[in-house]
């Protein structure tokens, strides 16, 4: 994983139902954690609470693990086990939750992100996607990174409550190959339609694309909506002769890329200054331009 991604503070790594049976699910977070790129320190934590096997993978115990950093306020420096000749960190979930939903909903979590972003380090949190709090921790983290065999990533990804959060579904070697259905149903771009269309890395060429596409969205903001003529019998009096505009839909989290994704939003509905003042456009006295 590279790009944006990989400058989270949080990830969501979710196992399907038949990866985390099979333990493929586990296997591939381990994989994904000696991977990832960047300079961030990785914090692997095991979020199964209820069958963790991520110690094993790695051949570390389990004396104590996320249970004692939630609940009994341990710190994390001294949990955390360095694995993989310290390639990343490994948070082990602990030999006993009682209550395994509570500590994954447990609002010390706010903590422990507040303390890994001061690190500059990314957790990767491994939670099965049927475990009961699995939605706090997506929640929680904004990003999610699934994980899925058998063809079942659909079918999960219809089951989260946000399932525009999914960075990206993993499935394993040979699995794609296997299931052709999916695979003819989306068009694939070749080498050179893709070059066609990626964003161009010269400067001069990314503000002319950039100019570009603020003047078309300037262009569609001020075209006016097209007027539908409703039924006499059904046509409502109008309090006022101000036109209401619906707020955008803002994506919900609490994790970074939530926030980018709030961000963007909110760049999105900000009006743009326009070199000539139309009266009829705006429907009002022209005003005075913004000093620079």
């Amino acid at each position: 994983m590279a790009g944006p991604a990989a400058a989270l503070t949080a990830v969501a790594v979710v196992a399907g139902p038949r990866a985390g049976a099979s333990g493929w699910g586990a296997a591939a977070a381990v994989a994904l954690a000696r991977r990832w790129a960047g300079d961030r320190r990785v914090l692997l934590a095991d979020l199964d609470l209820a069958r963790p096997r991520l110690h094993e993978l790695l051949g570390v115990r389990n004396d104590e693990g996320v249970v004692d950093i939630i609940e009994f306020g341990v710190s994390p420096g001294r949990v955390m086990l360095p694995v993989d000749e310290n390639r990343f960190d490994l948070l082990p979930a602990g030999p006993f939750a009682t209550d395994p939903a509570a500590v994954l909903r447990h609002p010390a979590w706010a903590r422990l992100l507040v303390e890994l972003a001061a690190r500059r380090a990314t957790l990767l949190a491994y939670v099965p996607s049927d475990a009961a709090g699995a939605d706090a921790v997506i929640d929680r983290a904004g990003a999610v990174l699934l994980l899925a065999e058998g063809g079942e990533g659909d079918d999960v990804v219809a089951s989260l409550a946000r399932p525009y959060a999914v960075l990206a579904v993993l499935t394993p070697a040979g699995a794609a190959a296997a299931d052709t259905t999916a695979a003819d149903a989306v068009p694939r771009l070749t080498d050179a339609e893709f070059t066609k269309i990626r964003l161009p890395t010269e400067r001069g060429a990314r503000d002319a694309l950039i100019l570009e596409l603020r003047e078309r969205q300037r262009d569609a903001r001020l075209t006016p909506p097209p007027v539908q003529r409703a039924d006499r019998r059904d046509a409502q009096p109008r309090d006022s002769g101000e036109e209401r505009r619906a707020p955008l839909a803002v994506p919900a989290g609490t994790g970074e890329a939530a926030l980018e994704m709030r961000l963007e939003s909110a760049a999105d509905d900000v009006s743009l200054d326009l070199d000539v003042f139309d009266p009829a456009l705006a429907g009002g006295p022209p005003r005075r331009p913004p000093r620079r």
